[in-house]
């Protein structure tokens, strides 16, 4: 077994293939908040090839367990499962699909193009769209031309198919809709950049993967999470914490870049201070910075004004005594988002020399 802490740079370049190439399978798969079937089967198949036994929760959670040195603290770090999404709200005689979003999406985010409906029974192909630009007043689409923001209301899914066909699929209202796998492919930028669809959070479950891959025996009795529900308001998490009783939580998650959350290094892991749920502990956080620094990792701080992690949820309601979010800057988040893949691997080591 390698050094947890102490990769080589042949340790890096394998360590980097790895996650590229798992992040590349998992935003191919499916996983809308409560419907995280896809994923959960690679990511089932990913751990049982490393020889470990997953667990699950009737919470639909993924983790393992590994024993410690101290068993007076338990550290869960988690990676969210699930990807942004929308919802059928309603499908006229015609056919056709008007919907809502399912959590944050926006539809001038994901723009016009094929979708996928999760049924009941099937997968049925549709297309997102906003209807024809040759227009003029008082037709609804000549205001969004540049009068108005885009909304849901605006939106609608056409798959060619009846009302009466659509039903026989399972396709009813509540029926999970995302973005269709053609576009759901990665895109490798110079200078070690990535981009596409839900690398919140697939590069997180990347880092807990590697983390898998190199086991030791942590400082103290740790489990490694794949939640689920995180976009829903850390559904998962929070019953994984009911009944494991962690007394740290370490969130890996992504850091949205913007003008209001200042990035430091763009392939350096980030603490953050404080989210849009509240302030996350000082101790935990200078703990984790202080064993990153002695390993010559660099890591940065950032204050992030929305938003919330597993860890933020669970440390506002009492769940947990104390919560880190140890996170991967990122641009257009809940986008088509663009991250670093030496961040990937750099979070990974930052979480190595915390654990051993």
């Amino acid at each position: 077994m390698s050094n947890p802490t102490n990769p080589t740079e042949t340790d890096w370049a394998s360590q980097g293939k790895a996650a590229l190439e798992f992040i590349r399978r998992a935003m191919q798969c499916h996983s809308p908040s409560g419907v995280e079937n896809e994923i959960n089967r690679l990511l089932v198949l990913e751990i049982e090839t490393l020889r470990l036994k997953p667990q699950t929760d009737g919470a639909d959670n993924i983790f393992i367990e590994i024993p410690g040195e101290d068993n007076s603290r338990k550290v869960i770090v988690t990676a969210h499962k699930d990807e942004l999404g929308m919802l059928v709200r309603r499908i006229d005689t015609k056919g056709v699909i008007e919907i809502d979003r399912l959590n944050g999406a926006y539809p001038w985010v994901y723009g016009e193009g094929p979708v996928d409906i999760i049924g009941d029974c099937e997968i049925v192909q549709g297309v997102l769209g906003f209807g024809s630009r040759h227009v003029s007043e008082p037709s609804p689409t000549f205001y969004l031309q540049g009068d108005r923001a885009l909304l849901w209301s605006d939106a609608r899914i056409e798959t060619k198919l009846s009302s009466s066909k659509l039903a026989n699929l399972g396709v009813r209202v509540g029926s999970p809709v995302v973005l269709g796998r053609p576009r759901k492919s990665l895109l490798q930028l110079p200078d070690d950049f990535i981009a596409g669809y839900a690398l919140d959070n697939r590069a997180s479950m990347a880092v807990l993967l590697l983390a898998m891959t190199h086991l030791g025996r942590p400082r103290f009795d740790t489990i490694f999470a794949f939640t689920s529900k995180e976009e829903l308001g850390g559904v998962g998490a929070l019953h994984l914490f009911s009944y494991k009783h962690p007394t740290d939580v370490i969130a890996l998650e992504i850091l949205p870049e913007s003008e209001q959350c200042e990035v430091s290094k763009r392939h350096a892991p980030h603490l953050l201070v404080r989210d849009g749920h509240g302030i996350y502990d000082d101790r935990l956080n200078r703990e984790i910075f202080s064993r990153g620094s002695l390993h010559g990792i660099e890591i940065n701080y950032a204050i992030l004004a929305r938003g919330g992690s597993d860890g933020s949820i669970a440390m506002k309601y009492g769940a947990v005594p104390r919560a880190a979010n140890l996170c991967m800057p990122t641009s257009n988040s809940h986008g088509f988002e663009i991250t670093s893949l030496r961040a990937i691997i750099s979070t990974f080591k930052v979480l190595q020399s915390f654990l051993y």
